[in-house]
């Protein structure tokens, strides 16, 4: 059993019988003939893949991955890109820099990371956002936000709602970030520069969980 444990063959089963050396090896092993110490040539498209088999090496966390926008005319340097959370963030210190962007009423309850809950100011609604020369329309949810919490920040976040409506491919690997516009696509390299540690490690995670009654 010993030697089942060192052989590695990247074929079903049923195929490897037919093989001549390895089906008499199982013939021989079933009867108890087999000597534990005898070696099996395998094919060379086979001994290819077993040598190949190696393990991947660990690479680095590459940190948080930023975009560089432009709303109204204001750019923003660093919008952070994140999975995690389920809508666009817009902090209150950047609206108020905003020429007549409206911002309606709302009565959600946002759930930050430490499971805080927290009442935005309100909602701007498909707010043109500006990436390369890319258009795309987005709903932000405007948070007040201390000056500590925003420190080396821009604090805006683009969730879910906007990766998806951009089409957004993140290659963690090679650091870069595409975005599609109506079968355009643009691909951003993330270097050093780009890479920003955001802050405002609260916001990393954000969901709303319920209306206010």
């Amino acid at each position: 059993m010993e030697i089942f444990g060192k052989l590695e063959i990247n074929l079903p089963f049923l195929q490897a019988l037919k093989l001549p050396p390895f089906s008499r090896f199982i013939k021989e092993f079933i009867t108890g003939k087999a000597k534990s110490n005898r070696k099996i040539v395998i094919g060379e498209n086979i001994s290819m893949v077993i040598q190949k088999r190696k393990l991947l090496s660990q690479q680095t966390d590459p940190g948080m991955f930023t975009l560089p926008i432009t709303i109204r005319g204001v750019e923003i340097e660093h919008a952070v890109g994140n999975l995690g959370a389920s809508i666009n963030v817009l902090p209150l210190a950047v609206h108020q820099k905003l020429i007549e962007a409206r911002m309606a009423e709302t009565k959600m309850v946002i759930q930050l990371a430490d499971r805080s809950c927290i009442h935005p100011k309100g909602v701007v609604e498909n707010m043109i956002v500006k990436v390369h020369d890319f258009l795309y329309p987005v709903d932000f949810h405007v948070i007040k936000m201390t000056e500590q919490e925003s420190a080396g920040s821009s604090g805006v976040l683009l969730g879910r709602p906007f990766l998806r409506t951009a089409k957004t491919i993140i290659d963690v690997f090679d650091d870069t970030i595409c975005l599609d516009y109506h079968g355009d696509k643009y691909t951003f390299s993330i270097d050093e520069a780009m890479k920003k540690p955001m802050d405002v490690e609260n916001l990393h995670s954000v969901d709303v969980i319920a209306p206010l009654v």
